[in-house]
């Protein structure tokens, strides 16, 4: 017998006993993001041993062996910390991090999987994870709390797991994966960690993060960094290791190297030259051999490094295709799917691209099939790029700085088609009704959670500021992470207004957003907002208030008794509050309290204040009507 709301089950078969609630509850198991589709878009699924998802995985034996000793290292010196695993794009990093999370069995998420960009999303993920995998008391009955998806709920978790593992397991130690924590969304506050993760982590827990280099910034000293060197020996011989390996063992590759005449040896060593050592470019040369797109002769004609591959490939589709279906269909269709945040069905993509719906079954199944990861078994069938290095490479960017003539042109036409296709997609997920009749809710999750950035991409972001019901329903965080793409002087108001209502918490979000803009000067946001509101006695024509937009630190509710300033040898200040007989550490750029309350005073404390030392240090020295004063080290 099923319920109509909550989790209902059987008692003696007789009665039922229901649970219900209402709010802004979750259910813990619908929070966490299901990692199979993984192996397969990364390759590592092999038919022949259907009982392990990662069998194909080979190498990075000298990188596991170091990950480990970093593990070891933090449970022995009962520290916590971060280890960044670096390296470019295509060279396997989602690949590893999959491995690491089958095998492992540590909490994970991956910003590449639908539903995985957001850090509301990031972090309930790993809280639901932590919360199976230690079993904590965090979600009774199964329901995750309103504030489940806070950086603080998140830090709270890890700091159960790691009480739990101290009390259990000492030797365990308390791991989190994040792969791809260079494609999250940049941070809304200076200082702020990507994904809103927490700055400073529990005694012997680690949070393993992959990235590209030089995409993401941490505190100075809260880090370890490994590299996969492309140009290393390891890295080669690990891909060559695979390429030799699927060679061998998958029957189509095998048999299309039978075919063609060529050893398996000339043809892995001659791929591996040919790819630089860029995995990925390897991996979708295979599978254009396995679908026939490719003969194994061709690897000595492959041009090298992954540019050159995707360069190539575009060549090849254009004269395939001709001049003409190419600008019109094939173009166009490619702009989409790597402008495209989510795995879309074959009429969306040709919606937004423009394109036949029939052409555009006809391209994604034949010269596109070998670059897509399909989310097959479902109906319909969903498509999007299968790497990251696709869509960097469709954008243009990297092209348009090149020496050579042909190359820079290539680079100025994926730019321009790659804009025109964020056009399209913005303007078919905007509501036809004219402003201040605009119908959003209507408009469906994938316009919530994606519009603002294709509307920063299309250059039309300025457009919707003026629209406030357009930031009521998709959010003002949403927003702030398309703060870079703005330029003007006005638009910078705009946004100074809406970080200033992100503190409010109420339902009258456009009543917040007037006042928050007559304060930074955004009167003509103010003056939109009016319109749209009901007619009362009085306006806020403008407010005493001409600063930046500011934060609020929440406390606990105990009066603040002191205050203090800390600076740390990482460059950060921190702000240290004391209230009672306990001081809390904040950092004020991130709006979260750092760390754990400093206990020891058995009375009030009465005054703090920073101390620097000779070496570079600052301490915090706290004075109490105990009549002691202590010494701490902020950093520690």
């Amino acid at each position: 017998m099923s319920a109509a709301n909550g989790q209902a089950i059987g008692v003696n078969y007789g009665q039922i006993l229901q649970q219900r609630f209402s709010g802004p509850f979750a259910l813990l198991r619908d929070a966490t993001i299901p990692l199979d589709p993984l192996p397969g878009d990364l390759r590592l699924y092999d038919p022949a041993t259907p009982d392990n998802p990662v069998a194909r995985f080979r190498g990075r034996t000298d990188l596991i062996r170091k990950i480990d000793a970093f593990i070891s290292r933090s449970i022995q010196m009962r520290r916590g910390g971060y280890l960044l695993i670096e390296a470019e794009a295509g060279m396997g990093k989602s690949a590893l991090a999959t491995y690491l999370a089958f095998t492992r069995g540590w909490p994970a998420h991956f910003t590449r999987l639908a539903d995985g960009r957001t850090p509301e999303a990031a972090r309930l993920n790993l809280a639901a994870q932590l919360i199976a995998t230690w079993r904590l008391n965090a979600a009774p009955g199964g329901i995750l709390p309103a504030g489940a998806d806070t950086p603080r709920w998140l830090y709270q978790r890890l700091c159960d797991a790691a009480k739990i593992r101290d009390t259990t397991a000492p030797g365990r130690p308390v791991v989190c994966l994040v792969d791809g924590l260079d494609e999250a969304p940049p941070a809304t506050s200076p200082g702020e960690l990507p994904l809103g993760l927490p700055p400073a982590l529990p005694p012997g827990t680690v949070i393993i993060a992959t990235t590209r280099p030089s995409t993401v910034t941490f505190p100075a000293g809260s880090r370890t960094v490994e590299r996969i060197d492309v140009e290393s020996e390891f890295n080669r011989q690990d891909l060559l290791d695979y390429l030799t390996m699927v060679s061998t063992r998958d029957p189509l590759i095998a048999d299309a190297l039978c075919r063609s005449g060529m050893s398996v040896r000339r043809f892995s060593q001659t791929l591996l030259i040919r790819s630089d050592g860029v995995w990925i470019y390897a991996l979708t040369v295979l599978d254009q051999i396995r679908d026939r797109d490719r003969d194994p002769n061709d690897v000595d004609e492959l041009p090298h490094g992954l540019a050159g591959y995707y360069a190539d490939n575009i060549h090849r589709w254009q004269t395939a295709l001709g001049d003409h279906a190419w600008q019109t269909r094939g173009l166009p269709l490619l702009a989409t799917l790597t402008a495209t945040r989510e795995a879309q069905p074959a009429a969306t993509l040709a919606c937004w691209a423009d394109v036949p719906e029939p052409d555009t079954r006809k391209l994604l199944h034949g010269v596109f099939r070998p670059f897509l990861a399909v989310r097959q078994g479902g109906d319909p069938d969903l498509y999007l790029p299968r790497h990251q290095s696709l869509r960097d490479f469709t954008a243009g960017t990297t092209l348009t700085d090149s020496d050579h003539d042909g190359v820079r042109h290539l680079g100025y036409t994926l730019a321009a088609a790659t804009r025109a296709a964020h056009t399209r997609i913005t303007t078919a997920l905007t509501p036809v009704e004219p402003v201040g009749q605009r119908r959003w809710a209507a408009t469906g999750a994938y316009a919530l959670a994606y519009l603002p950035e294709h509307a920063a991409h299309a250059g039309l972001l300025s457009d919707f500021l003026h629209d406030p019901e357009f930031i009521s329903h998709v959010g003002f965080r949403t927003v702030l992470h398309q703060r870079r793409h703005l330029t003007t002087a006005t638009a910078h108001a705009f946004f100074g207004a809406f970080d200033l209502a992100v503190g409010h918490h109420t339902t009258e979000r456009l009543a917040v957003i007037e006042v928050s803009a007559r304060k930074t000067g955004a009167n003509s946001l103010a003056d939109s907002v009016a319109r749209r509101l009901p007619s009362r006695l009085w306006r806020p024509i403008h407010a005493i208030w001409n600063g930046p937009s500011h934060n609020i630190l929440t406390h606990r509710g105990s009066p603040v008794v002191s205050l203090a300033t800390v600076s740390l040898p990482d460059g950060r200040t921190l702000l240290a509050t004391a209230d009672g007989e306990t001081v809390q550490l904040w950092d004020p750029a991130r709006c979260q309290a750092v760390g754990p309350r400093l206990t020891g005073h058995i009375g009030t404390v009465l005054a703090l204040a920073g101390l620097s030392l000779p070496d570079g240090r600052t301490l915090l020295a706290t004075g109490g009507d105990d009549e002691t004063v202590r010494l701490w080290d902020p950093a520690s």
